[in-house]
Protein backbone atom coordinates (compact mmCIF):
# COMPACT_ATOMS: atom_id res chain seq x y z
CA UNK A 1 0.00 0.00 0.00
CA UNK A 2 1.34 3.43 -0.93
CA UNK A 3 0.80 6.25 1.60
CA UNK A 4 1.46 9.76 1.64
CA UNK A 5 2.87 11.09 5.12
CA UNK A 6 1.74 14.68 5.71
CA UNK A 7 3.63 16.32 8.92
CA UNK A 8 1.89 17.30 12.18
CA UNK A 9 3.87 18.47 14.77
CA UNK A 10 3.48 16.88 18.29
CA UNK A 11 5.45 16.33 21.21
CA UNK A 12 2.71 13.45 22.33
CA UNK A 13 1.37 11.17 19.63
CA UNK A 14 2.74 7.93 19.36
CA UNK A 15 1.07 5.97 16.05
CA UNK A 16 1.93 3.22 13.72
CA UNK A 17 0.41 1.98 10.59
CA UNK A 18 0.78 -1.04 8.78
CA UNK A 19 -1.14 -2.88 6.21
CA UNK A 20 -2.07 -6.62 4.93
CA UNK A 21 -3.59 -6.39 1.69
CA UNK A 22 -5.90 -3.41 1.37
CA UNK A 23 -6.82 -2.94 4.92
CA UNK A 24 -4.70 -0.54 7.29
CA UNK A 25 -4.34 -1.31 10.59
CA UNK A 26 -3.67 1.97 12.80
CA UNK A 27 -2.52 2.67 16.47
CA UNK A 28 -2.76 6.15 18.07
CA UNK A 29 -1.89 6.58 21.43
CA UNK A 30 -2.49 2.87 21.81
CA UNK A 31 -5.61 2.67 20.30
CA UNK A 32 -6.23 0.57 17.31
CA UNK A 33 -8.32 0.66 14.40
CA UNK A 34 -8.66 -0.73 10.82
CA UNK A 35 -10.05 0.83 7.43
CA UNK A 36 -10.85 -1.83 4.64
CA UNK A 37 -10.23 -0.64 1.14
CA UNK A 38 -10.93 -4.27 -0.27
CA UNK A 39 -13.53 -3.29 -3.46
CA UNK A 40 -13.23 0.12 -3.29
CA UNK A 41 -13.79 1.21 -6.92
CA UNK A 42 -11.40 3.74 -8.71
CA UNK A 43 -12.14 7.13 -7.12
CA UNK A 44 -11.65 8.78 -3.48
CA UNK A 45 -12.92 9.36 0.22
CA UNK A 46 -12.21 11.27 2.49
CA UNK A 47 -14.46 10.98 5.53
CA UNK A 48 -13.94 8.16 7.58
CA UNK A 49 -15.23 7.26 10.72
CA UNK A 50 -13.22 5.96 13.55
CA UNK A 51 -12.54 5.58 17.50
CA UNK A 52 -8.96 7.49 16.76
CA UNK A 53 -8.16 10.69 17.98
CA UNK A 54 -7.37 12.63 15.88
CA UNK A 55 -8.43 10.84 12.79
CA UNK A 56 -4.73 10.17 11.24
CA UNK A 57 -6.62 9.04 7.96
CA UNK A 58 -7.42 12.25 5.29
CA UNK A 59 -7.64 10.75 2.13
CA UNK A 60 -7.56 7.27 -0.25
CA UNK A 61 -7.40 7.04 -3.39
CA UNK A 62 -7.81 4.51 -5.69
CA UNK A 63 -6.56 4.67 -9.18
CA UNK A 64 -5.89 2.03 -11.80
CA UNK A 65 -6.20 -0.56 -9.12
CA UNK A 66 -3.47 1.15 -6.89
CA UNK A 67 -4.49 2.44 -3.44
CA UNK A 68 -2.96 5.40 -2.24
CA UNK A 69 -3.49 6.37 1.45
CA UNK A 70 -2.80 10.22 2.97
CA UNK A 71 -2.01 10.08 6.37
CA UNK A 72 -0.62 12.06 9.18
CA UNK A 73 2.64 11.29 10.56
CA UNK A 74 3.31 12.97 13.45
CA UNK A 75 6.70 14.18 14.99
CA UNK A 76 8.44 16.00 17.89
CA UNK A 77 10.73 18.04 19.26
CA UNK A 78 14.06 18.22 17.69
CA UNK A 79 16.78 15.54 19.20
CA UNK A 80 19.31 16.33 21.64
CA UNK A 81 22.92 14.77 21.48
CA UNK A 82 23.19 12.46 24.62
CA UNK A 83 26.62 13.05 26.43
CA UNK A 84 27.15 9.28 25.57
CA UNK A 85 26.36 9.62 21.76
CA UNK A 86 28.50 9.51 18.87
CA UNK A 87 27.94 12.52 16.50
CA UNK A 88 27.40 9.50 13.68
CA UNK A 89 24.39 8.07 15.41
CA UNK A 90 23.12 11.90 16.45
CA UNK A 91 22.99 13.03 13.21
CA UNK A 92 21.48 9.67 11.73
CA UNK A 93 18.47 10.59 14.38
CA UNK A 94 18.70 14.41 13.14
CA UNK A 95 17.98 13.58 9.54
CA UNK A 96 15.16 10.78 10.46
CA UNK A 97 13.82 13.71 12.56
CA UNK A 98 14.22 16.39 9.29
CA UNK A 99 12.78 13.83 6.84
CA UNK A 100 9.88 13.42 9.65
CA UNK A 101 8.89 16.43 9.04
CA UNK A 102 8.23 17.09 5.28
CA UNK A 103 5.31 15.33 3.40
CA UNK A 104 7.13 12.26 1.77
CA UNK A 105 5.86 8.74 0.24
CA UNK A 106 6.16 5.29 1.66
CA UNK A 107 5.07 2.08 1.33
CA UNK A 108 3.44 0.65 3.92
Amino acid sequence: MKAILTPQNSTGTTYSYRAEGDVLHVTVNGVEDFFDFTGMPDGSASDFETALEPNPLIQATKADGELTITLLGWYGNAPVQGEEETDEAFQERLAEYELAKTEREVTI
